[in-house]
């Protein structure tokens, strides 16, 4: 569905710019036509819809992000409602550009909250994952064959098996502890997973 919102949005986009004379005129002389009215009327009303849709939601869930949705839905609804009563440039237009402004506004809100929450998130789990790889006796490894690179690798390795960790990480210690009739394959199949990522 999401696919679908996006092709008619950059269709309907590129048919506006290229065929402009197509469109309802939204201004005659200074002042706001019918249409204009309408449209942002009709969008007021599927804004208030999804609001009172999403207040049950968040009825239900409790979810903070939901519930700045329904104000920001709220806030769009109210924007389209008071656009009949404005004229160009005077203080209820700028009352209904200040509401979707605060809109935005929130969803930017949103955004910047939600990264720093899954930024914040994934530095724990990393700390916290490394805290355990550091401090069992085991050697955790991560080796990315894409890259071809060693992203990880515990510090305990050279406590536990006395190699090095350049050593550990080189691609001759591997070999020299194949058996010696499959290195040659082992070594083709390597280079062809490096080929594939």
């Amino acid at each position: 569905f999401t696919w679908i919102m996006v092709s008619f949005s950059i269709l309907f986009g590129s048919w506006s710019i290229i065929f402009p004379e197509s469109l309802p005129l939204m201004i005659n002389k200074g002042f706001f036509t019918n249409e204009a009215i309408l449209i942002n009327f009709i969008s007021g009303v599927f804004f208030l819809i999804a609001s009172i849709h999403l207040l049950l939601t968040f009825f239900d869930t409790r979810n903070k992000e939901t519930f700045l949705f329904v104000l920001l839905s709220l806030l769009f609804a109210l924007s389209g409602f008071t656009f009949k009563f404005s004229s160009l440039w005077d203080m209820s237009w700028w009352s209904w550009h200040i509401l979707r402004s605060m809109a935005y506004l929130f969803v930017l809100t949103i955004i910047i909250r939600q990264y720093i929450f899954i930024t914040s998130s994934l530095k724990k789990s990393k700390e916290q994952h490394r805290f355990v790889g550091e401090n069992i006796d085991a050697i955790l490894w991560e080796y990315t064959i894409a890259t071809d690179r060693w992203t990880y690798l515990s510090p305990q390795m050279e406590r536990i098996l006395g190699y090095s960790q350049d050593e550990f990480t080189s691609m001759q210690f591997w070999m020299d502890k194949i058996y010696k009739t499959d290195r040659d394959k082992v070594s083709i199949d390597y280079s062809l997973c490096i080929k594939k990522g």
